[in-house]
């Protein structure tokens, strides 16, 4: 659930800007959850982008140089948890895979001549006969077995375009609040603190390093 709130500065009876930072503080409804609150800023173009808050007392507030319309969003009620797809192994198999025997021709030797006899003057003699050559064989080739890999994917970076920015955060915050379908590759990049779902800490962190404040932390 959601409270949106337009914020306006007066000054003269006229709707003006600040000419800088400006401290912004709203009410948070009783029925909130003060543990899963963020802020949203809503452009005047439809897009939202996550803004940076705390809480003070019975107000959540923020810092922002434009004021427009904000949005107070409770995101356990809202948010249904967006799940990593299971990545599954083919069944591994006990028998290794057989290659069939390669069996090579009998070798036979030629028959023998039948021996001349001659006077016992002359020596016997027999033929000469050619030795034999057994056939060469090449040894068989079993094609190599591959295992298949997982996607490649770059942490944070969720549109794919090589880097980490707002557009990142901003992909996966629409993602967590269901405005926008991701596969099962930009799933993974979202997943910035790895607890298995996409959510606004996933998008707020994203934001942090696209800006330089924090660092992803390395898997083992």
């Amino acid at each position: 659930k959601s409270t949106t709130y337009d914020v306006t500065l007066y000054k003269g009876g006229v709707a003006v800007q600040p000419g800088g930072k400006i401290k912004v503080m709203l009410p948070i409804p009783d029925e909130y959850d003060r543990s899963q609150l963020a802020i949203y800023w809503i452009k005047d173009n439809g897009e939202i982008e996550l803004m940076e808050s705390f809480l003070e007392g019975d107000y959540i507030c923020f810092e922002s140089d434009h004021l427009s319309y904000y949005s107070i969003v409770q995101l356990n009620n809202t948010v249904p948890p967006v799940t990593e797809p299971s990545v599954t192994e083919p069944p591994a198999t006990d028998s290794p895979a057989t290659v069939p025997p390669v069996t090579n021709p009998p070798i036979t030797d030629p028959p023998e001549e039948p021996s001349v006899t001659v006077p016992s003057t002359e020596p016997t003699t027999e033929p000469s006969t050619e030795p034999s050559t057994e056939p060469s064989t090449e040894p068989s080739t079993e094609p190599p077995v591959t295992e298949p890999s997982e996607p490649a994917y770059v942490l944070g970076d969720v549109n794919g375009d090589g880097r980490i920015t707002s557009a990142d955060a901003r992909l996966a915050l629409r993602a967590a609040v269901s405005l926008e379908a991701l596969d099962a590759v930009k799933l993974l990049a979202a997943d910035a603190n790895g607890d298995g779902k996409v959510t606004s800490a996933d998008a707020r962190l994203i934001l942090r390093v696209a800006v330089g404040l924090d660092a992803f932390e390395k898997k083992e």
